[in-house]
Parts: C-alpha cells; structure tokens; sequence
C-alpha cells in the first residue's frame, strides 16, 4: 500500500518526534508498504524517509518547482515526481496515495490535513486518514475538533473520518484494514520438531473458508505429500496436522495479509509480508521450500533479506498449473526428504 506521509520539515525539534517518525518509517516499509511524501531530506520528513530506506521500502518524493534545488530532495528516494507548485503537489500526492498518516507538523502539514479531511467529508477522498499524536502534540487538535462537533460545526459522521492515534503499530492496522487489506485467516502450523518449512503465496477463497491450508479439494498439495513421504493421503484438518507434525514438516505463507480477488495471485496488492521469526525462532527449520512462483517472487521481495536458511522455490500444486502432473510433482518434491541441503539447491 501506498502511504503518503504529512509531517514537519524543521530541524530543531525534540528528538522524540524524529524517533517516532524514523520508527514509524521502518515499521511503514516492514509491513511492505511504500512512502509517498513531499520529499525533503530534513526535519521528520527525512526520519521517516530513512527509517524506510533501512528496511528496504520504496519512496516516491512528490517535490514542487520552488523547492526543486540541489541538495532538498533525500537521496534515497526511489521515485522523484516534480510538480509547478504547491497545490498541485498537494493534488498528486493525494492521487499516489491509498492511505494518508499525518505525524507532527506545522501549518504546512495542517493545510494537508485538513484539504484531506474537507476531501473525505464532501466525497471526493475515500482513503483513510490516520493522526499519530505523538506525545499529545495534537491534543488540541482533538480539542478542536470536539469542541466544532458539539458545536454543530462539524457533524459526527465528518469528525470520525480523522482518527486519532498515539500508537504507531494501532494507526496502520487501522489504515491497513480501511484499507480493504485481507487479514491472514489462520494461525501457521508447526510445532517445536519442525525442521521443513513449506511456503506459499496466500490462502485461496477455499482454504480461508475451511480454514486451514491447501483447502481446494483440486489443489494437489496433499496428495504430493503423501507420495513423497509415501504415507497415507490425509482427509481431514485434524489428519492434516498429525500429517505434518509426523513429518516434521510446518507450513504458512508468504503474505500476512494482501489486497486479492477471489484466489486469483495475479490479482494480489498491496502485500504485507509475514514475519517467519514466529517459526524460525522457536524451530530447529533446516529448509525452507516455496510453493510456486508468486510465492517465489514475494518471498524473494520482502523475506529472503531476513534469513541465512537455504530456501528453494519448486512447481506449483495449484489446479492452475496443469502443466505438471501429480506424478511429476511428486518426483520434484521429493527433494524435501533430503536430511541436508543439496550444493545444487537455487538459493536466495
């Protein structure tokens, strides 16, 4: 997701609003979203870009005519859009984004915040709007904005399109839900004797039903499964753990949570990476395995950086890749029986 960021540009300040906003940048680009902000290398502006720029997000700098000059922009941006004026970057920067979060900031970032809200009141901005309040800088903001609404000024519907926040983490689960982000819908399965790690993308419409992996009664998964470790073809959710915990073997995705219709991958956006540490930390996993090329490609993306264990992408058990029969998915897979890793293995 594409998040702009309204924030001071003014050095001086105390150094709890450049922590704040510098963690909120690595936490932006954790969750593998992208940073659209006015692009200069100063002030919170800059703490956020390369509290982002640590954790290998993507930043795009929305940078007016006035202020297009050697030494303004930050040199870690990925994109740089120039604009005649002020307006007209307020304008693009609204265009780029899908969610706007507004941290500390002067009457430049006011301006910004409220042309966002007067948007959203009159139906012409339908993303969602977060305020970090950090160390209670905008409780008078608040105040404000209470006061107007007990007032009549301001009607209660126009009042909670801004929410107000003074938890980092608790404003982009906010963002990322109105969002229309899809939540992860089941716990990954693995337990303590776990040394095979299996990934895949995300959960088909099948599987968040039923809630549990592989769920498409034509996905192959189980099947091949079966034919590696030469065991029965387990039936039901509960016979599916035993399975997978007999074997060693634990299971979860790429993505935490994604923006998809219906099971198509092709249709995937603004993907949120999972954090593995949950298995890696408390396992003793040996190999990771990656179930098909979309999972391949995010997890090359966002998660192959986080971990030294040897990974190995192999085809696909979705019914969607015809191309290759149980049987030659089982010959395939079977590399997963394999007590060490092969010299040969394709490693990220």
């Amino acid at each position: 997701m594409r998040i702009c960021v309204y924030c001071s540009s003014s050095d001086g300040l105390d150094s709890k609003y450049y922590e704040e906003g510098r963690a909120f940048g690595r936490e932006l680009a954790k969750r593998g979203h992208s940073l659209v902000y006015g692009g200069y290398c100063k002030g919170i502006m800059a703490a956020v870009a390369e509290g982002v720029h640590e954790n290998g997000g993507e930043i795009t700098a929305v940078v007016p005519k006035v202020f297009d000059r050697e030494g303004f922009t930050y040199e870690g941006c990925t994109r740089v859009i120039k604009t005649p004026d002020m307006n007209s970057r307020k304008k693009t920067m609204e265009a780029e984004a899908e969610a706007i979060a507004v941290l500390p900031g002067g009457i430049g970032t006011m301006d910004e915040f409220f042309e966002a809200l007067v948007l959203k009141t009159i139906g012409e901005f339908d993303k969602p709007v977060g305020v970090l309040n950090t160390a209670g800088c905008y409780d008078i903001l608040v105040q404000l904005l209470d006061r107007s609404t007990e007032d009549g000024f301001l009607s209660t519907s126009n009042r909670e399109c801004a929410r107000f926040f003074t938890d980092a983490d608790v404003m982009l689960d906010h963002l990322e839900k109105e969002s229309g982000l899809y939540d992860y819908p089941f716990i990954p399965l693995w337990d303590e004797a776990s040394e095979i790690l299996i990934l895949g993308s995300f959960p088909s419409v099948k599987s968040r039903e039923t809630g549990f992996f592989y769920g498409h009664p034509q996905n192959r998964f189980w099947k091949m499964l079966a034919g590696v470790f030469e065991d029965e073809v387990p039936l039901d959710i509960e016979q599916k753990k035993e399975f997978l915990h007999r074997h060693h073997v634990a299971l979860w995705d790429v993505i935490a949570s994604c923006e998809i219709t219906g099971s198509s991958d092709s249709s995937i956006r603004n993907a949120v990476p999972t954090d593995l540490g949950i298995i890696l930390d408390n396992a003793p996993i040996r190999r990771v395995y990656i179930n098909g090329r979309t999972a391949e490609k995010y997890y090359r993306k966002y998660t192959a950086k986080t971990t030294d264990i040897p990974a190995q992408a192999l085809p696909s058990t979705s019914p969607a890749n015809a191309a290759w029969s149980l049987p030659r998915l089982i010959e395939a897979w079977s590399i997963i029986r394999q007590i060490s890793p092969s010299s040969e293995e394709a490693r990220f």
